[in-house]
């Protein structure tokens, strides 16, 4: 079999990160298909967390093509997601171009509202809305930003004027998503109508449904592209740890979801062979609720800007978090 023929069956396998990782690996290997076999195993890594991998290759990468404008766009999504806002920044204004003008001015939004900008955010947002083919993502971004600002009513009213039956199923998942959270906030979300698992965390006083969540991330499938946690790991400790240290650490918002990264005092799970020791923990927006957390591999280049925390320095002892034995 050819280079192609190899990252053709990964690509096939997308859908399945482990088995694709593996057909990436072996097309790497020949020198036509080193560079879009090297892209795909950065996506694979960010995709699975594995910041750490993914930095690697990426220098890797820059050291062979020092010109290549998509291993810079990846840098600068690794950036963002390791809370170096400034450098993500920096990064894709030093890399625009006509083919992903678009993208890079979607970022620029989501920089603009974790540096606290909402003024531009919404102004950067507002001109997409006018654009039929980016119409429906900049609606969701600015629902987003209304309840980050608390402007509720306004979130309802954009969230409202959407249709409905035009949206694909991925689309239709996060206007539910959005749906379900602004019913929360008036009250109107009722146990009886709710149905999704991510839903029932907004009325669950307790974590018992987020406990038997966990359990699931204890066992790795060839579908599945996170974490998964050691089996000695016990769950009430670490959610009760991951509650009492939320609010200090800075969360970075996704549409319907925050997520919060940060390092653990010890290995809690792993990644094929490789251990982890740091916790991505994912909560609705603007709140402390969690819907899931997992193991990641932060990189040496993690919070460098010092976003990650809230009133104390950024270091990489103080943001460790210590589990009880």
């Amino acid at each position: 079999m050819s280079g192609y023929d190899f990252y053709v069956k990964g690509k096939r396998n997308l859908h399945r990160p482990l088995i694709a990782r593996k057909y990436f690996e072996i097309s790497y290997s020949f020198a036509n298909m080193r560079y879009k076999s090297l892209l795909k195993l950065i996506m694979l890594d960010i995709n699975e967390s594995n910041y750490k991998s993914a930095r690697k290759l990426i220098n890797t990468g820059l050291n062979d093509y020092p010109d290549s404008v998509e291993l810079y766009i990846f840098r600068s999504f690794l950036e963002f997601d390791e809370y170096n806002f400034n450098k993500c920044r920096s990064l894709i204004f030093g890399n625009m171009n006509e083919d992903n003008y678009i993208n890079i001015l979607l970022k620029s939004i989501d920089i603009d509202i974790q540096l606290g900008d909402f003024s531009q955010a919404e102004e950067k947002i507002l001109d997409l809305i006018n654009n039929d083919n980016t119409y429906l993502i900049a609606v969701f971004k600015l629902v987003s930003l209304k309840i980050l600002e608390g402007d509720y009513e306004v979130a309802m009213f954009l969230l409202k004027s959407i249709e409905v039956k035009k949206l694909s199923k991925l689309d239709l998942y996060l206007y539910r998503d959005f749906m379900a959270y602004l019913k929360y906030l008036k009250g109107e979300l009722e146990h009886s109508n709710v149905k999704l698992y991510k839903h029932l965390r907004l009325l669950e006083e307790g974590n018992n449904s987020l406990y038997d969540h966990l359990k699931k991330h204890k066992k790795a499938r060839h579908d599945h592209n996170d974490g998964c946690f050691l089996s000695d790991i016990n769950y009430s400790n670490l959610v009760s740890q991951v509650e009492d240290c939320l609010d200090r650490l800075r969360p970075i918002h996704y549409l319907a979801t925050d997520k919060y990264r940060f390092r653990m005092d010890r290995t809690i799970g792993k990644l094929g062979d490789v251990k982890m020791r740091d916790l991505c923990v994912v909560t609705h927006i603007n709140t402390k609720k969690i819907i899931t957390m997992y193991p990641i591999i932060l990189s040496k280049g993690f919070d460098r800007e010092g976003y990650g925390v809230l009133d104390v320095p950024s270091s990489y002892e103080k943001q460790k978090i210590i589990l009880p034995n």
